[in-house]
């Protein structure tokens, strides 16, 4: 969802939300803590260059820095009774990956409410002259996936299937139990149509409805990099217990001590020890292919 909220100047894209907790907000009134993820577009350049493939050119997917300093707040209505209410919002993340790039995440204490669904907006009402309207929809609770996977965004798949179906295959086979792919092009569609597990958000420059975003990811294709991964990181909040970013078919996990059980071996060694309600990140090393060994990377590492 995106709202050009100050004209000619800033646009807000909604992307994911979650819920995190209940608990009780100042009125003594039982609360929910909404969590946001929303990417702060600016729309008129700032004077600076950035140097990408040694070309300085104006960088179009950068996130407005400014938006750190807007009041914002989250207000809707009551659905028992029909009465506004409104909140600040918190700015919990503005620096989420790839600064300055990502999208920042506002945590609001909404009034809770029975259902799975409702609508909020955000607003900064001293310099928004419009809000970004949001219509919050629970997906149905299933089992959490053990292991999933986000890749960087793709392009040009139906070019690359082989390798595509060697990349889907060959993890699937180690334990990785669902993929969110996204695509610059709309070939996925037909590539993955044919693949269980792997959910599809098409030609996402058409997905964001930015002209300025679209013309970024025609200048660089890794330009939303941020934008997709981050969503895909939030969108399996509470749907699996750890996300792998490997960016693309050129990069595998592998375990020379373990072979196709390298996860489970991960699994049952480490990272069952981590409680399910924490969030934590695990670096793995990495090996370039056909080289040596790099150094401080142990052939016994359970997976690289």
């Amino acid at each position: 969802v995106r709202s050009e909220v100050i004209p000619s100047q800033l646009a807000a894209i909604g992307l994911a939300a979650s819920r995190l907790r209940q608990s009780n907000d100042d009125f003594g009134e039982s609360s929910t803590v909404i969590d946001l993820l929303v990417f702060a577009e600016r729309l008129r350049p700032l004077g600076h260059l950035s140097g990408f493939f040694n070309v300085l050119t104006e960088n179009r997917c950068e996130m407005d820095f400014f938006s750190h300093f807007h009041d914002v707040y989250c207000l809707g209505r009551r659905q028992k009774d029909d009465r506004l209410w409104i909140r600040p919002a918190y700015m919990t993340s503005g620096l989420l990956i790839h600064p300055p790039y990502g999208p920042a995440a506002w945590a609001c204490n909404v009034p809770a409410e029975p259902g799975t669904q409702f609508d909020l907006e955000l607003l900064d009402p001293t310099r928004w002259a419009a809000s970004l309207a949001l219509s919050l929809r629970e997906p149905p609770k299933t089992e959490p996936y053990t292991f999933a996977v986000c890749p960087q965004p793709l392009y040009r798949l139906e070019a690359n299937q082989q390798l595509l179906d060697d990349w889907l295959t060959y993890h699937g086979s180690l334990g990785i139990e669902h993929w969110t792919i996204y695509d610059l092009d709309g070939s996925g569609e037909k590539a993955l149509a044919a693949r269980q597990h792997v959910e599809l958000i098409s030609r996402l420059p058409d997905v964001l409805n930015s002209t300025r975003l679209s013309e970024g990811n025609a200048w660089n294709p890794i330009c939303l990099e941020a934008i997709a991964l981050t969503q895909c990181f939030w969108r399996y909040r509470g749907r699996a217990r750890w996300v792998f970013s490997l960016h693309s078919f050129d990069e595998f996990l592998l375990s020379a001590k373990h072979k196709e059980q390298g996860l489970r071996a991960v699994l049952q060694s480490y990272l069952n020890a981590t409680p399910s309600d924490t969030t934590g990140v695990v670096r793995l090393p990495a090996v370039n292919y056909g080289g040596r060994t790099a150094e401080g990377v142990s052939v016994d590492a359970p997976v690289i």
